[in-house]
C-alpha cells in the first residue's frame, strides 16, 4: 500500500501541457518528490524507465530514480526517453530542461544544482555522467566550503558517448560530439569531437602482492 500511495502521490506533481504531454513510468521507476518540486510535461511522450527506442535491452544497475528537491523541476518541450538504471537528482532551486528528442541511456547519472539544460536532438550514451554539484562540502583555512556552481547547457544536436563525463559550469556546443571515456571541464565550442587521449605507463619489477594460496586453488 505504501508503494502504490507513493506513486499516486507523485501524479500530483505531474502537469501535463496539451494533448500531446503524456508521461509512462515503469514498475521499477522510483519518483521522489520534495516540497514544491513538480515534472512538467509538454509537446510529447516522457517515457521512464523503459528501453530506449530501436535499441537493445540492455544490462542495468536496478531501479530508475527520479529525485527532485525542494522547488525542483524537470520540464520536458517534446518525446523525451529515459532508460531503466537512470539516476536524476536535482538539489533544492534546480531546474533541469529537456528541449525534445532527448536519449538518456542505461545507468547514466544527472545531478545538479540550479540549471542543467538538453538541447534539441541531444543524447546521452550509457554509463554517462552530467554533474554540476556532487552536494559535497568541503574544509579549507578552518572554513567549510562548498565548490561554486554553474549552468551546464549541452545544445542541440549534442552527442556524449559511454563512460565520459561532464563536469559543472561546462557548455557544450551544438552538433558536438564527447567520445567515450572522456571528462570534460571546460566549455566547447560548436561541431567539435572531444576526445582523451592517454598515454599508456609501464614500470617493470612491480609485484601486485595477491598470491593464491594452495588450498584455494
Amino acid at each position: 500500500m505504501i508503494g502504490w500511495y507513493r506513486r499516486y502521490s507523485s501524479l500530483k506533481r505531474i502537469s501535463l501541457g496539451d494533448n500531446e504531454s503524456d508521461i509512462l513510468f515503469s514498475k521499477r521507476t522510483s519518483l521522489r518528490f520534495s516540497e514544491n518540486a513538480k515534472i512538467i510535461v509538454n509537446g510529447g511522450p516522457l517515457s521512464i524507465g523503459y528501453s530506449l527506442p530501436t535499441a537493445p535491452a540492455y544490462p542495468t544497475n536496478g531501479k530508475t530514480l527520479i529525485q527532485l528537491g525542494k522547488n525542483s523541476k524537470i520540464v520536458t518541450e517534446g518525446p523525451v526517453f529515459i532508460a531503466p538504471g537512470v539516476t536524476i537528482r536535482l538539489f533544492e532551486n534546480t531546474t533541469l530542461t529537456f528541449k525534445g528528442n532527448n536519449f538518456v541511456a542505461h545507468n547514466s547519472i544527472i545531478m545538479g544544482s540550479r540549471e542543467i539544460c538538453f538541447g534539441k536532438n541531444t543524447s546521452l550514451s550509457w554509463h554517462t555522467t552530467i554533474m554540476n554539484d556532487d552536494g559535497h562540502a568541503f574544509t579549507y583555512n578552518g572554513k567549510r566550503r562548498k565548490a561554486p556552481v554553474a549552468p551546464l547547457i549541452l545544445e542541440d544536436h549534442v552527442a556524449i558517448q559511454q563512460y565520459s563525463s561532464i563536469m559543472r559550469g561546462v557548455t557544450i556546443g551544438r552538433s558536438s560530439v564527447i567520445s567515450a571515456h572522456t571528462v570534460v571541464r571546460e566549455n566547447v565550442e560548436p561541431n567539435c569531437l572531444v576526445y582523451a587521449e592517454q598515454t599508456l605507463r609501464k614500470k617493470n619489477g612491480i609485484t601486485s602482492g595477491f598470491e593464491l594460496s594452495e588450498a584455494s586453488v
